[in-house]
C-alpha cells in the first residue's frame, strides 16, 4: 500500500513540474519551444509599413512559427523588429539575408528549406523582400 502512495506522489510531482514549465514557457521566462495558444491575427512590418495579414496567411504563419524548438545562437544574419511578423506582443524576426533562422524573444528557431520558402512567399504578399539588409 505504501508503494502506491509513493508512486501517486511522484506522478503528481512530475505533472506539477511539467505544468510549471509550460506556464513559464508561455510567459517567455523559460522558453523551450515557441508557444502561444492565444496568438491572434498576424501583422507584418517592413520598415515603416505595417500590414495586417489575412486569416488564411495568419493561420499558416502560426503553423510555421509556433511549436518549434528554440535555441541560443549568435548568427550573423541580422535581425530587427523593423522586419518582423507579430502576433499581438509576440514578435518573430526573420534573418534579413534570407537564411532559415528566425529570432523570437532572444532565442532562435530554424525552418526547413521548404518552410522558409513558403514563409518568404507569404511575407512577399505583404511587401517584404529578401534579402533586405
Amino acid at each position: 500500500m505504501g508503494l502506491k502512495i509513493r508512486r501517486k506522489k511522484a506522478l503528481f510531482i512530475i505533472l506539477g513540474v511539467v505544468a510549471v514549465l509550460f506556464v513559464l514557457n508561455l510567459f517567455h521566462v523559460f522558453n523551450i519551444f515557441s508557444c502561444n495558444p492565444f496568438a491572434n491575427q498576424a501583422q507584418v512590418r517592413f520598415y515603416d509599413e505595417i500590414e495586417p495579414v489575412n486569416e488564411e496567411d495568419s493561420v499558416r504563419l502560426r503553423e510555421l512559427l509556433y511549436g518549434k524548438p528554440l535555441h541560443y545562437d549568435s548568427p550573423s544574419c541580422g535581425f530587427g523588429e523593423d522586419v518582423s511578423v507579430s502576433f499581438g506582443g509576440d514578435t518573430f524576426m526573420p534573418a534579413r539575408d534570407g537564411d532559415d533562422i528566425v529570432e523570437n524573444n532572444g532565442k532562435y528557431l530554424t525552418l526547413t528549406k521548404a518552410e522558409n520558402e513558403e514563409f518568404h512567399e507569404i511575407l512577399e504578399k505583404y511587401g517584404v523582400t529578401f534579402p533586405c539588409v
